[in-house]
């Protein structure tokens, strides 16, 4: 893993370069590529590290700045639904 390479060219270089899988951390600002593009560009695993866990903290704290800014609850829209309670009951 090299992280922070500036574009899927220097990506590819790597790639062609070194005999083992090359891995891609994802969650660098502005180093967003397409699944798609970093398997052609040679990458092989691809770590989420902890940008699932950044993208929900920056959902929670929209909501909370709408809450308090707005007085209003307008994430609940673009929400996930609330699981039944039948989906967490066995028979």
């Amino acid at each position: 893993m090299a992280t922070g390479l500036p574009d899927l060219e220097a990506e590819r270089a790597v790639c062609d370069t070194v005999s083992t899988p090359f891995n891609f951390m994802v969650g660098i600002p502005g180093k967003s590529f397409t699944f798609a593009g970093l398997q052609e560009a040679g990458i092989r695993r691809i770590s989420l590290e902890t940008s699932l866990y950044r993208a929900a903290i920056s959902a929670m704290i929209d909501a909370a700045k709408e809450l308090r800014d707005e007085g209003r609850c307008g994430f609940v829209d673009t929400s996930i639904p609330t699981p039944e309670l039948s989906a967490y009951m066995k028979s």
